[in-house]
């Protein structure tokens, strides 16, 4: 599964002249709270899809969904990052994790590396002078 970059919430986005539908009510304290979205269809797709993997409802799976974003968003504004910013800087892990394999090689003293392809030959060997 790849990572699909969500929009930044507008900050405006609570602006009156673009306010639609009834008024928000508060939730009552201790119960669960009707929320009516729509979706689009592969996401609700894929909601089913999870939900029948868990063996849960629609809805606990869209509200376990709905408290892990709000959390990730929680954690990426404490970071002060996005998630592209997290991904520029993870090249290296996210390489490794898909299998492929460094190749190093040291030319008048700086080491350059290379990634190879799962299975390449080349793949964790040094370079003339290199160190894996």
């Amino acid at each position: 599964m790849t990572v699909k970059t969500l929009p930044e919430p507008k900050l405006d986005a609570r602006d009156a002249k673009r306010a639609m539908g009834r008024p928000m009510k508060p939730p009552t304290r201790g119960k669960r709270a009707p929320l009516s979205l729509l979706v689009r269809p592969e996401l609700k797709r894929r909601v089913d899809e999870l939900a029948t993997i868990n063996g849960i409802t629609q809805s606990a799976q869209a509200g376990f969904l709905i408290e892990q974003g709000i959390a990730v968003r929680q954690v990426l504004d404490a970071m002060g990052k996005t998630l592209a910013e997290l991904e520029r800087g993870n090249v290296d892990s996210a390489l490794y994790r898909l299998g492929y394999r460094p190749w190093r090689e040291s030319i008048d003293g700086k080491t350059w590396t290379a990634w190879c392809e799962p299975g390449h030959p080349w793949a964790g060997q040094i370079g003339v002078g290199g160190t894996p």
